[in-house]
């Protein structure tokens, strides 16, 4: 990746206990340090963040979108057995399997449908809902095999991708918790689809581990408030999602920051 480059530290509502009380005083002044003619500010920065993660999102953080992904990716691929597996009615399925085949996930094959190669791909995200679900498994690194979370991650921020990310986004997401909540048996996915199939799970997602800093800094919040453990976890699930976008999602502003695992000083992808 080309640009010059800078490290973010990790938000105090990443951190616990005295670090995280120790770390908010001044952490936005010190939390991006971009070598550039005209350093952005932090909000600039952080925005370009929320742009770039909110447009991965939109095309597969649909609840019944990643229902049938994962019910696909089970060997499931006709329309009547989508319905039984997903639970999901007629003619919204129809609906959420025309915007899969538009988006170039799905692709229709005679009476049937089938996973395209950007469908296929989506596996890992899949995978790392039911690793995340189960709660049996760490987070993994997939470059060195070392347990890692969050806490472990540097971001490092790309000037030239920055400049290439719009101020305002157009979001097209189309789920809420209105058309329903809870897990989909038929496809082995429970409380992650209430995260990340679900609008307003993803954007307070995003703005605890991107925005809660400076919430902090003014005095709205305290450091206390923070991830859990278990919400923690929550990144590997975001970082397929990044890395799947990145990768397949056409026309779309790629994510300014590159994420390290600074355990080896490689590039971190969940494995």
């Amino acid at each position: 990746m080309g640009g010059e480059e800078c490290a973010i530290s990790p938000p105090p509502s990443l951190l616990t206990g005295e670090v995280a009380a120790k770390r908010t005083e001044g952490a936005q002044s010190r939390a991006l340090c971009l070598s550039m003619t005209r350093s952005p500010t932090d909000a600039v920065a952080i925005n370009a963040v929320l742009v770039a993660a909110r447009q991965a999102v939109d095309v597969i953080c649909d609840r019944w979108s990643l229902a049938i992904v994962a019910a696909a990716l089970m060997g499931e691929m006709r329309f009547g057995g989508l319905a039984a597996r997903t639970g999901i009615g007629g003619r919204l399925l129809a609906a959420r399997l025309r915007a899969l085949e538009a988006d170039g996930v799905l692709q229709r094959d005679g009476p049937a449908w089938r996973l395209t190669a950007m469908g296929r791909a989506a596996a890992p995200i899949i995978g790392q809902m039911r690793r995340w679900e189960s709660a049996s498994a760490p987070l993994i690194c997939a470059a060195c095999g070392r347990v890692a979370t969050a806490r472990d991650i540097d971001l490092k921020l790309s000037a030239s991708r920055l400049r290439a990310v719009p101020v305002k986004q157009t979001a097209r997401r189309r789920s809420t918790l209105s058309d329903g909540s809870g897990g989909v048996a038929g496809v082995g996915l429970g409380e992650s689809l209430d995260v990340f199939g679900d609008k307003w799970g993803i954007e307070i997602l995003l703005c605890v581990f991107f925005r809660l800093a400076r919430l902090v800094a003014l005095g709205v919040l305290t450091p206390e408030y923070r991830l859990t453990e278990k919400g923690i976890d929550l990144y590997g699930v975001m970082v397929a999602v990044q890395d799947w976008a990145d990768r397949w999602v056409q026309g779309r502003v790629r994510s300014p920051v590159r994420l390290v695992h600074r355990g080896c000083g490689r590039v971190f992808h969940p494995g």
